[in-house]
């Protein structure tokens, strides 16, 4: 067998994304509070560039309507200070609570390994492992971290962390902890029927556990959670005034960043060429950075400004549907591809008299129906869809093939599979699992 080694030379062309034009489009996709911190630690690496603070020009109480269809804005006044994590108030427990011992050092360790959420990010057998402990040595530390507050943390799983927070509490309803830690999968399937058969009870009985069960937290970590979250700085403000509508910019891209040129002129004077070369480098640091936030700025307003364009009767009354409008359609408008479009709506905000709105919340596909719904948007039918069963039996609540037939007697035609899509993006159960015993 002989083997031939063969070159042949092709010439092909292909784009290069440099790193550059990659840290450009990564600005634009940055919201305020992530562009904030990408550039403060640019300005730890370049002392030529001061952040400047207008990030906080308009800062808003996070009442977002995540979708037109409005949904409550969680309550966040119990809040802990941001300052004070998870983790810190944990070892603070270990330490004020227990002795210097062999299973608080156990304690110490399992608590390192408790995720942002609250649960335990290692098991039993790999924490024995790395520590070289018993088996039972590890388990009686989890029980007693299982013990510190808030209730819940240092569960393994969701049914684990429901089983804490049930024990932990006195006026948790009989069989509560037991239906938990014996028929948890009956249970969130509401196979209701064999639970009450199992323990003799009514299915009312087991709705009042449902119900009790839902004011548990599934993730312990919720009360520390960083309160900046819950502040967002609105890009866009708008001001609908008779028939006027005025749009601006809530932050100053040209001061977001400043220039240290007192500091450069003085450094520059230094005779020493790799000192100027330095310098020089990070003067076009400086530069392209602002330029791209100004870009950023630019581009995002102008896509503020056609979104508003296009859903203007929305603006003038908000009882009005939107219009189906998709990244293409205002693409288009302005010349320049979606994907720049998404990233400018992603975590992008519209404030306005009624509230804050989520750029990406506007787009929204059309049905694609008959004359009668052509001009009907998937918005529209998903505010339909919360009307009905906002309004609907408790104890015999609808089928979507049912929403779907109210909702063709409206005039839109409309499928049983999109009901059950549309419903599922507004976070409603399916009729069964609507249904209510009591």
């Amino acid at each position: 067998m002989r083997m031939e080694l063969n070159f042949e030379q092709k010439q092909n062309q292909k784009l290069i994304m440099t790193q550059t034009l990659q840290q450009s489009i990564q600005i634009l996709r940055y919201d305020n509070e992530e562009l904030r911190n990408f550039l403060q630690n640019k300005s730890l690496e370049n002392p030529l560039l001061k952040v400047m603070n207008d990030f906080e020009r308009s800062s808003v109480r996070r009442s977002v309507q995540s979708s037109i269809v409005g949904r409550e804005a969680p309550d966040i006044n119990h809040l802990k200070d941001n300052n004070f994590s998870l983790l810190d108030s944990l070892f603070r427990q270990v330490h004020l609570n227990y002795h210097d011992t062999y299973i608080r050092k156990l304690m110490i360790f399992l608590v390192g390994n408790i995720d942002t959420n609250g649960y335990l990010d290692i098991s039993m057998e790999e924490a024995q492992r790395e520590t070289g402990a018993k088996l039972e040595d590890v388990k009686e530390a989890l029980d007693l971290v299982q013990q510190l507050d808030p209730p819940g943390v240092g569960a393994r799983n969701l049914q684990e962390c429901l089983m804490i927070q049930a024990q932990r509490d006195i006026s948790s309803p009989t069989f509560t902890y037991e239906i938990l830690s014996e028929d948890f999968e009956l249970f969130i399937q509401r196979k209701w029927q064999q639970i009450s058969e199992k323990y003799n009870i009514e299915l009312k009985v087991i709705q009042g556990i449902a119900d009790y069960i839902k004011k548990f937290s599934p993730h312990p970590n919720g009360e520390y959670e960083d309160i900046r979250k819950n502040y967002i700085v609105p890009d866009i403000i708008i001001h609908v005034l008779d028939n006027n509508i005025s749009i601006t910019s809530n932050i100053s891209s040209s001061r977001v960043l400043t220039f240290r040129q007192k500091y450069f002129d003085k450094l520059y004077k230094v005779k020493d060429k790799e000192v100027q070369r330095y310098l020089k480098e990070k003067k076009e640091e400086f530069e392209f950075l602002q330029k791209s936030v100004m870009q950023r700025g630019d581009t995002i307003l102008r896509v503020a400004t056609e979104i508003v364009n296009y859903q203007r009767d929305f603006f003038f009354d908000l009882n009005k549907p939107l219009k189906p409008m998709a990244l293409k359609t205002i693409a288009q408008k302005l010349n320049i591809h979606e994907s720049t479009v998404s990233r400018a709506v992603n975590g992008k905000y519209l404030q306005t008299n009624s509230g804050i709105y989520e750029l990406k919340s506007f787009f929204s596909n059309g049905l694609g129906q008959n004359n009668e719904s052509k001009d009907v948007s998937a918005t529209t039918v998903k505010m339909k869809i919360k009307e009905i069963v906002d309004g609907e039996s408790k104890n015999k609540p609808l089928s979507d093939q049912k929403i779907a037939d109210i909702i063709k007697k409206q005039g839109i035609s409309i499928s049983r599979r999109a009901i059950a899509k549309y419903r599922e993006d507004l976070n409603i159960p399916s009729s069964i699992d609507r249904k209510r015993y009591d």
